[in-house]
């Protein structure tokens, strides 16, 4: 068997936004599958991680840095708590990340390549500032930055244009990278067109398709749909709920009743607690465990991905994790990225109002019978069109063009 054409080569990973080996309850997802998979193949891999985990709220061991584990060396950059996601805290924390990253290259800088997420912006710089341009940088688009911290569909139409050009203006870091790649279309255009932009590459499915179906909703029981996620203002949890309350008040007197799970925690959940309270059909658990969340995610027919206007510009993990157990995904993405789900059966979108979000409730629950009829179905599909051995060769191409190796 010949070997893998990264082998033996060293590659640092440098991302704030992910769990790492040393949480709780982890689950790997964008790179740390991609650490995982380079490392078995004989990558040596090192990855830049802050102290703070932000889906925890707490502070990571400094003592755990240098810890070697399936997914390479882990390096703890210390950096402060923050209480939101749009705050002073947060981006000073973000800040804090950039210098102990930069300060960390110029401490060691035998790397062949290194990947970098974006954003937060000014990191590629600062590596640049400590680097030169002596080593490639790969740089990943997670998301839409500051749009996403400020949803511009929420804003008047005088800011809406500032916010805008305020991540378009950010983004013209990215033409420092040696390559761009992102998690969809969409965000890989925020690269400026003189970027050198490679290629779209999802997060990916790992494992195999599921052949136990022992665990779905047997055929009488009653139509189910699950939300898993931050509760974001990303999120118009707002005008799904009610979306969800009208279309059960249209059913009044039919059984058995649907039911509706919310997994997460986050700054909306007063209004959550407010659009729930009494509603016999609806289930709040907060944060749970991610190895916790497969039971529901199997017991449920329906997955709900209910991003604003304007934020559905990718297909997010969670979506993935949707995916991996068959769910039909009822979403409110922005049409390109909705017509991938649409154009494999796997989905179906509606417009982020609540008359919009009951009617697809009420049409998921009249298809009940065969969206559980096609769920294998549905799972072989998403495994062959997003299943981790082909997001990996995507990985190895683009590594392999910026070390010059192909």
């Amino acid at each position: 068997m010949s070997s893998h054409p990264l082998a033996g080569r060293r590659i640092a990973i440098v991302h704030y936004g992910e769990g790492s080996v040393l949480d709780e309850g982890y689950r790997k997802i964008r790179l740390g599958l991609l650490s995982a998979a380079l490392t078995k193949a004989g990558v040596e891999i090192t990855r830049l991680i802050p102290t703070y985990n932000q889906f925890r709220q707490n502070q990571r061991s400094l003592d755990s840095t240098g810890h070697v584990g399936d997914e390479g060396r882990m390096i703890l950059i210390p950096t402060r708590a923050f209480a939101s996601t749009r705050s002073k805290d947060r981006a000073l924390s973000l800040g804090d990340f950039n210098r102990g990253a930069e300060a960390f290259f110029r401490t060691e800088s035998d790397f062949d390549a290194i990947i970098v997420g974006f954003p937060p912006p000014r990191l590629i710089s600062s590596i640049r500032k400590a680097l030169g341009d002596s080593v490639p940088i790969v740089a990943d688009v997670r998301d839409l930055w500051p749009d996403a911290m400020v949803p511009t569909s929420r804003l008047d139409p005088v800011t809406r244009p500032l916010a805008n050009a305020a991540g378009k203006a950010l983004a013209y870091e990215l033409r420092r990278a040696s390559a761009v790649v992102a998690m969809s279309e969409t965000m890989l255009k925020r690269a400026p067109s003189n970027a050198k932009r490679h290629e779209a590459i999802p997060i990916g499915l790992v494992g195999e398709p599921l052949v136990d179906d022992a665990e779905w909703p047997a055929p009488a029981a009653p139509f189910s749909a699950v939300f898993v996620g931050s509760l974001s203002q990303l999120f118009d949890l707002g005008s799904m709920l009610e979306g969800w309350v009208r279309f059960v008040d249209t059913r009044k007197g039919c059984q058995p009743e649907p039911t509706l799970t919310v997994i997460g925690d986050g700054e909306q959940r007063e209004l959550v607690d407010q659009l729930t309270k009494g509603q016999s059909t609806i289930t709040t658990t907060g944060w749970l465990l991610s190895s916790e969340v497969p039971s529901f995610l199997a017991q449920a027919d329906v997955g709900i991905a209910p991003p604003r206007t304007g934020q559905g510009t990718t297909l997010s993990n969670k979506i993935y994790e949707y995916m991996a157990e068959g769910l039909f995904i009822l979403n409110s993405l922005e049409p390109d990225e909705a017509a991938v789900l649409d154009k494999l059966g796997l989905g179906a979108r509606c417009d982020s109002t609540a008359a919009a979000w009951a009617e697809s409730f009420s049409a998921a629950e009249r298809e009940t019978a065969r969206l559980r009829s096609e769920r294998g179905q549905r799972v072989a599909t998403a495994f062959t069109e997003f299943g981790w051995a082909r997001v990996e060769a995507q990985w190895t191409k683009v590594l392999c063009e910026v070390m010059n190796l192909s």
